[in-house]
């Protein structure tokens, strides 16, 4: 680990943060700083087993959840640059089963694996099923077998649509492409040649020794619960990778060091860092499949992860090469943009470096139908979201906490005044339907494939 660091820059940080693990109520917390390629400074805040009372560290093992997607859409730029993909081939030229998707809008041949990197291919997000209630994750062969009751559901390129379920297909097109199981292929030609020793796709021997519990938070209690751990299966490719901040430093430093290109063109990792999309007010872009935020005077591009009982991200500035690195064992909580923002917030502070700004929503009056919808609600995997009325519309709030009025996502009425049509992020073109119990009392909602409960607010 390097020691070149500002004075005062390591007690400022471990200061900072211990007030934001404090405040969110956090069960573990592992962070890093990269600095020039290398691991500057890292943290380990309360407990990666709460019966042992084992502290997390730099080599602690989380799971990372959709960061998986970065090493996904590399392995898919590592094969075009070998020239036997284009970015801009349809999906169904590599798995022709895609043919049998349900086109509702668009076409199949529209569905490139350009659009599906940066979200933008229309495909519903997950496919038909109850897996993440169950746990029972289908095969990627089982996926495909679903492939016609799968759709198309929004015109491709018109909005940014997260799906699982496309980067899932891409992972497939990487093992059909290369002739190596997925696995074996992200192992062998990304997380090997970094050195990326302790990160991997399956629950080994050695990941077990070093790996932080997941865990879910109780209502009303303090002590939470040990969170399910699934195999996703099908899911691989969009998230089941496991790593830790020791290991994903090694990432970070890969993307910022514009001399290493052991794994991938410097011109090539531009290209994914290039937005494909901007968000309205340009203050983000939907890269490949990074994502660009501006805070200040800097863009950083980055990714999140979550999966039962993990909660993590990561980004970094290619510009000035610093990066960050937050990894939590426990979900249902909003930590990691704030934890991530303060790392940066005092790096800046401390180099002279802007810091970053921020905006400010107002709300309008809401119709008395509507108002029994609004409220906090939990998806199965623990996150918050929350139902808002804005700017005239029924909105879908991904993060409750936020005061940005352009992540309010409007809901389009039906016919039915339980059920709304979603039009952004991962639930774009879908229904949300809100459920009701035997009084008639709306107690969650259904929608993309996940179920979320209502939480009742004192």
């Amino acid at each position: 680990m390097s020691n070149n660091l500002p004075g005062g820059l390591a007690e400022a940080l471990d200061s900072k943060l211990s007030q934001q693990f404090g405040r969110h109520r956090l069960t573990g917390l592992s962070v890093g700083l990269v600095v020039n390629s290398e691991l500057a400074w890292s943290r380990g805040y309360g407990y990666a087993d709460l019966v042992s009372e084992r502290a997390p560290d730099s080599d602690t093992v989380f799971r990372v959840g959709s960061i998986t997607k970065t090493f996904t859409a590399t392995g898919i730029f590592q094969l075009r640059d070998q020239g036997k993909l284009g970015i801009d081939d349809p999906l169904v030229k590599h798995i022709p089963e895609f043919a049998q998707v349900e086109v509702k809008v668009g076409s199949v041949e529209q569905v490139t694996l350009r659009r599906i990197m940066c979200h933008h291919s229309g495909l519903m997000g997950e496919s038909p099923g109850d897996y993440w209630e169950t746990l029972g994750f289908p095969t990627i062969q089982e996926f495909i077998d679903r492939l016609p009751g799968t759709a198309i559901v929004i015109e491709p390129d018109s909005a940014f649509k997260y799906s699982n379920l496309a980067f899932a297909l891409l992972g497939e097109v990487v093992s059909r492409v290369s002739g190596v199981p997925y696995d074996d292929y992200i192992r062998d030609n990304i997380l090997d040649p970094l050195g990326m020793s302790s990160s991997g796709f399956q629950l080994t021997d050695a990941i077990q020794e070093q790996m932080a519990i997941g865990y879910q938070p109780r209502a009303h209690e303090d002590f939470p619960d040990v969170a399910p751990h699934p195999d996703i299966k099908g899911h691989t490719a969009a998230g089941q990778l496991y790593s830790s901040v020791t290991d994903l430093a090694k990432w970070i430093g890969f993307q910022v060091d514009s001399d290493n290109e052991s794994v991938l063109s410097q011109k090539s990792k531009a290209e994914m860092w290039r937005p494909q999309f901007l968000e309205n007010g340009w203050r983000a872009g939907f890269c490949l499949p990074w994502f660009a935020h501006r805070l200040g005077d800097h863009v950083y591009l980055g990714h999140g992860g979550g999966i039962h009982g993990f909660l993590t991200e990561i980004f970094f500035d290619p510009t000035r090469r610093v990066g960050a690195i937050v990894l939590t064992n426990s979900d249902g909580h909003d930590a990691n943009s704030p934890i991530v923002h303060a790392i940066f917030d005092v790096y800046d502070e401390m180099t002279k470096s802007t810091v970053r700004g921020s905006g400010i929503s107002r709300p309008t009056p809401t119709p008395p139908e509507l108002r029994q919808f609004l409220g906090r609600y939990s998806t199965v995997l623990g996150g918050a979201m929350s139902i808002e009325y804005r700017r005239g519309s029924l909105t879908l709030e991904m993060d409750p906490y936020s005061n940005d009025a352009s992540s309010k996502i409007p809901m389009i009425p039906t016919d039915d005044p339980d059920v709304f049509i979603v039009t952004g992020d991962r639930y774009a073109g879908e229904e949300l339907r809100f459920n009701r119990n035997s009084e008639g009392v709306v107690v969650g909602f259904h929608s993309a494939g996940f179920p979320a409960r209502r939480l009742v607010e004192a």
